[in-house]
């Protein structure tokens, strides 16, 4: 397992030779994934606290990811909270397929595989971005 990919440009191999390689480090993909899983409005994350203390429920706040790079691809890993009632098949279908469409579309990279945990329910309407 690496901490970087390399991701392809799909263009001619001459003008690949002259152009170089991207290399994307782990970290940098997992942002990228969790900003796309977040762009799902049923599916959110948790907010504020400390060390996991005193987080709360936030469907605006943008999901957990973790990222496993393998030597072509990815494989993706979400931790989300769903808006009840919303339907969990139909919100973890569309959070899968935007993190595999969207994924492929800025990065270049291939996602093998999007795993998703439903770590909780939010039966109440997100009050909206909070105040700065």
């Amino acid at each position: 397992m690496s901490d970087q990919v390399v991701a392809e440009s799909g263009t001619a191999r001459s003008t690949e030779n002259r152009r170089g390689t991207t290399t994307i480090a782990r970290r940098v993909f997992e942002k990228v994934a969790a900003q796309v899983a977040g762009e799902v409005s049923a599916a959110g994350g948790t907010s504020g606290g400390f060390l996991g203390i005193g987080t709360r429920r936030d469907l605006d706040a943008k999901p957990e990811v973790d990222v496993t790079l393998t030597g072509d691809g990815a494989v993706v890993s979400v931790r989300c909270g769903v808006r009840y009632p919303a339907s969990l098949r139909a919100t973890t279908d569309e959070v899968r397929q935007n993190v595999t469409t969207r994924l492929q579309e800025l990065t270049g990279v291939n996602v093998d595989r999007v795993d998703i945990q439903v770590a909780w329910l939010s039966r109440t309407q997100s009050p909206g971005p909070r105040p700065r």
